[in-house]
């Protein structure tokens, strides 16, 4: 099974991302934060993610480069056991992942912090649909 991280993996629409900050709900893992929303889209991919550095918080562009390189490989290598789960489910997720710390990390603490993430949105998730049932 490859691991690629295709084109129709990234969220591009603009309404989309409107959407998940003026509704979407929040998880923190200091220096990560996750933006997400349930979402239909039209290619029937289960999720859609973009990854983003404030440059307020990482000035030089090479360095918010270099942190969404990391960021995206750690979900590449992560992201598996939850896409299955969703797909499983039959849900969509459209999610945005932001770097909040003020320092260049390095990829083991990027990768916990990803992990952690999508185990504690694993975890929501599947709290949510017992409480619809």
């Amino acid at each position: 099974m490859k691991l690629t991280f295709k084109k129709s993996e990234r969220l591009t629409s603009r309404k989309i991302i409107d959407k998940i900050f003026a509704e979407g709900n929040m998880l923190k893992k200091y220096p990560i934060l996750l933006k997400y929303i349930a979402v239909e889209f039209r290619d029937e991919q289960p999720l859609k993610v973009v990854m983003s550095v404030p440059k307020r918080r990482i000035k030089k562009a090479s360095d918010r480069n270099r942190i969404k390189r990391l960021m995206r490989e750690a979900y590449r290598q992560n992201r598996m056991p939850f896409k299955e789960k969703i797909k499983a489910e039959g849900k969509s997720l459209a999610l945005f992942f932001i770097y909040n710390g003020k320092e260049n990390p390095d990829f083991a603490t990027i990768e916990e912090k990803i992990k952690l993430i999508l185990k504690e949105l694993s975890r929501v998730l599947s709290n949510e649909s017992k409480e619809e049932l």
